[in-house]
């Protein structure tokens, strides 16, 4: 589950962040945005997922 919401979140990230990008001119700081949004997209869908194993290994 947490790769296919890597995916569909990369794909609208980057698709939004171009379009910001085509009507502001500033790519660097759009970019910067977008890579972190995404990085904590990750860190919550990783925490999720380690949090569901420990579960699932004490039951």
């Amino acid at each position: 589950m947490s790769s296919l919401a890597s995916v569909v979140g990369i794909g609208e990230l980057t698709r939004i962040s171009q379009n910001i990008t085509g009507q502001t001119y500033r790519p660097l700081e759009i970019y910067i945005a977008a890579a972190t949004i995404y990085f904590l997209i990750n860190l919550v869908i990783s925490g999720l997922g380690r949090l569901a194993e420990k579960r699932l290994q004490a039951g």
